[in-house]
C-alpha cells in the first residue's frame, strides 16, 4: 500500500472519530461481502497473510475455491509478527488462550495499547483488530464502529491493487460479521428459492448404521461442533431428600455436579418427584434461564402442576457449565475441561457444551432409585430448545424430546430464511454454534443440512416440536414443515409421524409420534404448552392421569 492512501485512510478514520456523534455510517453485510468477493477475483497470490485472509473469507461466505486455494498454501502456524502486524498475533493468542493462562494479561495490555495509539501505520491492520475487538466484546460498537466503517469503505474506494489482498480479506471477514445483517422477512412471497435435502432412507440398518452418522456427522461440521464422546470422571454432592417442597406435594433435592480434582465448574441440578408415588417417576429433564431459587416460582416451570401429574423435574440454571456470553467459553468446560475431554474449545459451541451438560444430568439421575430412567423426557424453551434437541441427538437416553419455539438453529428450517435468520442468530449470538455456522448466513441456500435432518436424529422416539402465533421470528410455519419433512425418519420403524399436510389452527395440537401445536401468544412457554406435554407423555408412556384442559 502506497504511503500517501495510507495517510488518506489514516485522515478519513480520524474524521469520522471526531464526527460520530453527528452521523454515524452503517455498512451492510451484503455490501461487505459483494466488495470481499470482487477483491479475492481481481488478485492471485501466495504468502501467509493470504491463506489467511482467504480462510476468513471462506469462514463467512462458502466457496469450495478458495478453501481449497488457501489450504494448498504454506504455512500453517500464526507467525509471531512484530511491528504494525503484531496485531494479527495478539488477536490470535487472544483468541484461543483461556483466561487462566497467565500469559493472557501480557497480550491483553499490549493489544489496548495497539488501540489507543496513535501512530498506526498499517490502517488495514487497525481495522482488523478493531472490528475483532468489537465482535469479542473488548471494545464498545457504538464509538468503534462508525471509525470501522468509515476506514473499510475508504480502502474499498480505491483500486484493489493498492493493498495486501489477505489482509484486506482478514479484515474485511471481521468487519462483516460485526455489520448490520439483512432486514428480517416476514412475508412468504419473499422466501428466495431453495431445495432441501432428502430422506432416501430404504432400511432400519442402513439408517442406523450410514445415514445416520453421516447426517449427524454434518451438523457437528457445520453447526454445532461436536460433543466429546469422553467423560470425566464425576463428582455428585447431593443434599438429603426435603420432603416439605412445594407445600408437600414433592420431595426436591439438589444434586450438585462437578469433575475433580478442581470441581469447577458446578452444575446444580435440583429435582423434584410427587412425595408419594408408588413406582418410578419418569422426568421432565432441562435447563432453566433462572437460578434454582427463581426457578420454583417461574411461570415457565409450573412445578405443582407438573408434580400433580405424576411427573418428576430436574431443572439447572444454564450458566453453571458456560456463561451464556461471548468470552463464556473462556470460564466453562470448554477451558477446565479441555484436557480431560480431549478436545479443544472451538471444537464444540455453547449449545454442544449445554447438551453436554443435560447428558451429565442423565447420568446423575440413574443413580436416583425413584426415577425411572428408561423415560427421561429433554425438555427446553428457544436457545435451550435448540439445545434440548442436539442433546437427545447424541443420547438415547432421552426417550422423548420437546422443543418450544427453539426456531433457527432449533426446529424451524433454517433455508426459508423468514423471521430469524442464520444471518441474524450468528450476529448477534455467535457463540452459540461452530465458527462454520456463520457462512451460511450469506446464502442458506448453500447449507448441506437443514433443521428436519436433526429431527430425524430423534427417531423413533417421540418428538414434540411448538410454536406461537405471536413468535414469527421463530418462524412457526418453518418448525411444522421441518416435523413434516422428518416424518420417512418414524415411517422407517413403522410408526407415524404428523400424518398431516396442513398447518393446524392455534391450540389444536395435531400428529402421532411426532407431535405439533401452535398457540396464541408470544414467545414463552406457558401452561398450556406444559399440559399438551404431559398428555402427549402419558399417552406415549401408557399412562393414566387426567389430561388438560384442551383435550386434544
Amino acid at each position: 500500500m502506497s504511503q500517501k492512501l495510507k495517510l488518506f485512510i489514516l485522515l478519513a478514520i480520524v474524521t469520522t472519530t471526531r464526527a460520530i456523534a453527528q452521523q454515524p455510517p452503517e455498512l451492510r453485510q451484503q455490501d461487505v461481502l459483494q466488495i470481499l468477493r470482487l477483491a479475492a477475483s481481481h488478485h492471485s497470490t501466495t504468502g501467509e497473510r493470504y491463506r489467511d485472509g482467504l480462510l476468513a473469507l471462506w469462514s463467512i461466505h462458502p466457496q469450495k475455491t478458495w478453501l481449497d486455494q488457501a489450504n494448498l498454501l504454506s504455512g500453517q502456524d500464526v507467525p509471531d509478527s512484530t511491528g504494525e502486524h503484531r496485531i494479527y498475533t495478539l488477536v490470535h493468542h487472544l483468541s484461543t488462550l483461556p483466561l487462566t493462562d497467565r500469559r493472557r494479561p501480557g497480550y491483553l495490555q499490549e493489544y489496548k495499547d495497539f488501540i489507543a495509539s496513535k501512530h498506526h501505520a498499517d490502517p488495514i491492520a487497525l481495522i482488523y483488530g478493531l472490528a475483532w475487538g468489537i465482535r469479542n466484546g473488548y471494545l464498545d460498537k457504538k464509538q468503534y464502529y462508525p471509525i470501522v466503517a468509515s476506514g473499510f469503505t475508504s480502502i474499498a474506494q480505491h483500486p484493489l491493487e493498492n493493498y495486501d489482498l489477505g489482509s484486506f480479506l482478514l479484515a474485511g471477514s471481521e468487519v462483516y460479521t460485526i455489520s448490520t445483517p439483512p432486514e428480517a422477512n416476514y412475508d412468504e412471497s419473499k422466501i428466495p428459492p431453495y431445495t432441501e435435502p432428502q430422506l432416501d432412507l430404504s432400511t432400519v440398518k442402513t439408517w442406523t448404521s450410514v445415514q445416520r452418522p453421516a447426517i449427524k456427522k454434518l451438523f457437528e461440521e457445520n453447526v454445532y461442533g461436536r460433543i466429546p464422546g469422553d467423560v470425566s470422571p464425576t463428582s455428585y454432592a447431593q443434599d438429603p431428600w426435603d420432603s416439605t417442597a412445594l407445600g408437600g406435594l414433592a420431595i426436591r433435592k439438589l444434586i450438585a455436579i462437578s469433575f475433580p480434582p478442581a470441581h469447577y465448574p458446578r452444575l446444580e441440578m435440583m429435582l423434584y418427584l410427587p412425595k408419594n408415588a408408588k413406582d418410578k417417576v419418569p422426568v421432565f429433564v432441562g435447563y432453566s434461564f433462572t437460578s434454582n431459587a427463581e426457578t420454583e416460582t417461574s411461570s415457565e416451570w409450573p412445578l405443582k402442576e407438573i408434580i400433580s401429574r405424576g411427573y418428576g423435574v430436574a431443572v439447572a440454571w444454564y450458566w453453571d457449565f458456560e456463561p451464556d456470553r461471548v468470552d463464556g467459553w473462556q470460564t466453562g468446560i470448554r477451558t477446565r475441561l479441555a484436557a480431560q475431554l480431549h478436545i479443544q474449545p472451538w471444537e464444540w459451541s455453547a449449545i454442544s457444551t449445554w447438551a453436554w451438560g443435560l447428558c451429565r444430568m442423565a447420568d446423575a439421575l440413574s443413580y436416583v432409585k425413584q426415577v425411572d430412567s428408561k423415560k427421561l423426557i429433554a425438555i427446553g424453551h428457544s436457545r435451550l430448545g435448540k439445545t434440548a434437541l442436539w442433546a437427545a441427538a447424541n443420547d438415547q437416553r432421552f426417550a422423548m424430546v420437546i422443543s418450544n419455539e427453539s426456531g433457527e438453529g432449533g426446529a424451524a428450517l433454517g433455508k426459508r430464511n423468514y423471521g430469524e435468520t442464520i444471518a441474524f442468530i450468528n450476529y448477534y449470538f455467535p457463540w452459540w454454534f461452530s465458527p462454520k455456522y456463520k457462512q451460511f448466513g450469506s446464502d442458506p441456500a448453500t447449507m448441506p443440512v437443514d433443521q428436519h435432518q436433526l429431527l430425524t436424529l430423534i427417531a423413533p422416539r417421540p418428538l414434540y416440536i411448538a410454536s406461537a402465533v405471536g413468535d414469527q421470528w421463530s418462524d412457526p410455519k418453518g418448525e411444522f414443515l421441518s416435523a413434516k419433512l422428518a416424518q420417512p425418519a418414524w415411517h422407517l420403524y413403522g410408526k407415524k409421524g404428523l400424518e398431516t399436510d396442513s398447518m393446524p389452527p392455534p391450540e389444536h395440537p395435531v400428529g402421532e409420534n411426532i407431535r405439533y401445536h401452535i398457540r396464541n401468544g408470544k414467545h414463552d412457554l406457558t401452561l398450556y404448552d406444559w399440559q399438551e406435554y404431559m398428555n402427549f407423555a402419558d399417552r406415549q408412556f401408557a399412562r393414566k392421569f387426567t389430561s388438560g384442559p384442551s383435550g386434544h
